[in-house]
């Protein structure tokens, strides 16, 4: 999905040159989508980032983390979803 995403946003960078060095053009709609495809890819390719989430997924699995509860405005244990 993310190479069909970046294939779209290539046929849209109009490509040139600028005193003599290659430069894009890109609507700042279209970079926040290619900046954001950016960040994915670079969360998914990360070691600390998995560890952290494998962590985290722990730590809720053992109960250790908490969430607030807008309704009653006290805390509760986060459910494993």
């Amino acid at each position: 999905m993310a190479s069909r995403n970046i294939t779209m946003l290539n046929r849209k960078i109009e490509k040139t040159h600028f005193k003599g060095e290659p430069v894009v053009i890109v609507s700042l709609k279209d970079w926040k989508k290619l900046e954001l495809l950016m960040e994915e890819e670079e969360m998914r390719n990360s070691l600390s980032f998995q560890k952290a989430v494998k962590e985290g997924r722990r730590d809720i699995a053992h109960g250790k983390l908490f969430e607030l509860d807008f309704k009653t405005g006290r805390f509760k244990k986060t459910k494993y979803k």
